[in-house]
């Protein structure tokens, strides 16, 4: 009798389990992201850095082409 429970007993834990862990997931999405209204556009930029990109590039590296 066992043999023959053991499927639908397994489906019950994984449906239960499943369950569980989208119920987690939900409201771990919802306490991260603040709600907003439906039709809302909000836009996100980057800071600028104040930073000289030649100091940061690197070294050039004189070089002679051989024949």
């Amino acid at each position: 009798m066992i043999r023959f429970l053991t499927p639908y007993i397994m489906k019950y834990i994984a449906k239960k389990a499943g369950a569980k862990f989208e119920d987690f997931f939900k409201n771990v999405q919802q306490q991260g992201e603040p709600k907003k209204a439906e039709g809302s556009i909000s836009i996100d930029k980057d800071p600028k850095s104040n930073s000289s990109s030649k100091s940061t590039v690197g070294e050039y590296v004189d070089y002679e082409e051989i024949d």
